[in-house]
């Protein structure tokens, strides 16, 4: 099982792939480290989810938010979180294209607003 959770730990640290984590109620908003240099963000750089958002081109963030935006409306209240699977293209602080495909799940509290969403972005370029 050790085996195991090395190669989870590598790939998550990969540039390949990135996991990243949202928090609605605090704004912060992390990326994993190999993934953070990969959309060419430095280490010690500090950044919010608009920074983020902003590396989808401009005629693909509306439909970005619309899939989220649609996600969020199936949502009928009975769970604690909903799974979403989403793709769409990003270009990096660096200029690289790249198609991403980004699963996870978006997490609610008793009163049934959304409070985090994490997920985790396969590079499908």
């Amino acid at each position: 099982m050790e085996h195991h959770d090395n190669n989870f730990e590598f790939s998550i640290n990969s540039s390949k792939d990135g996991v990243w984590d949202y928090n609605i109620v605090t704004q912060e908003f992390s990326l994993s480290k190999g993934w953070r240099s990969r959309l060419g963000f430095k280490d010690d750089e500090e950044i919010v989810y608009f920074d983020y958002l902003g590396l989808i081109p401009d005629e693909n963030r509306f439909e970005h938010h619309q899939a989220m935006h649609d996600i969020l409306d199936e949502y009928d209240g009975d769970l604690e979180y909903i799974h979403f699977k989403i793709q769409y293209p990003l270009v990096t602080k660096n200029g690289e294209e790249l198609f991403i495909e980004d699963i996870g799940d978006i997490f609610f509290n008793q009163d049934k607003a959304p409070i985090r969403i994490t997920g985790f972005q396969k590079d499908i370029t």
